[in-house]
C-alpha cells in the first residue's frame, strides 16, 4: 500500500466519524486529512511519471507504447435497464427505453382549473390591494 492509499483509509475513518458526531471540529479533521491525501496522490503520480520517464530514457519502445495507449480513447457506454432489471440488448432498444423515459418526465399537462382537496375547482380568485397589504403588515 502506497502513502495515498492508507491516507484514504484515513479520511474515510474521519468522514464516518464527522457523520457519526457532526461537529465542526471533526470536520476540520477531515478536511485536514483531505488536503494531506489529495498532497499524498499528487507526490505518488509525481513519481510514477518521473519512474516513466527514466524508463523511456532505457527502453525507448516503452515510450512509443505510452504515447499510443494515451492516443487511443476507451469509451464505453452501459446498456439501460429496463423495467424487469435487466439490460437492453441492443441499441434500438436502447433509444426506444430512453424515449419513454423521456416522455414520462417531460410531458405536456393541459391548462384545466386548480382543485383543492374538496375536489371543488377553484374558478377565480380576486386580491383587492387593501386586503394585500392588511397581509402583508401582519
Amino acid at each position: 500500500m502506497t502513502k495515498a492509499t492508507i491516507k484514504i483509509l484515513e479520511n474515510k475513518e474521519a468522514w464516518h466519524k464527522y457523520k457519526r458526531v457532526c461537529i465542526t471540529h471533526n470536520y476540520a479533521e477531515y478536511e485536514r486529512i483531505g488536503n494531506r491525501v489529495m498532497t499524498a496522490i499528487w507526490n505518488d503520480k509525481d513519481k510514477f511519471q518521473l519512474q516513466l520517464v527514466t524508463s523511456f530514457k532505457a527502453n525507448p519502445k516503452r515510450f512509443y507504447r505510452y504515447v499510443r495507449s494515451m492516443q487511443t480513447v476507451k469509451a464505453t457506454i452501459s446498456s439501460p435497464l429496463k423495467e424487469d432489471g435487466s439490460t437492453t440488448k441492443s441499441g434500438s432498444e436502447s433509444a426506444k427505453l430512453l424515449c419513454r423515459q423521456f416522455q414520462e418526465v417531460f410531458t405536456r399537462e393541459l391548462d384545466k382549473p386548480t382543485v383543492l382537496n374538496n375536489n371543488k375547482p377553484i374558478e377565480s380568485i380576486q386580491f383587492d390591494a387593501v386586503t394585500v397589504m392588511m397581509k402583508l403588515k401582519r
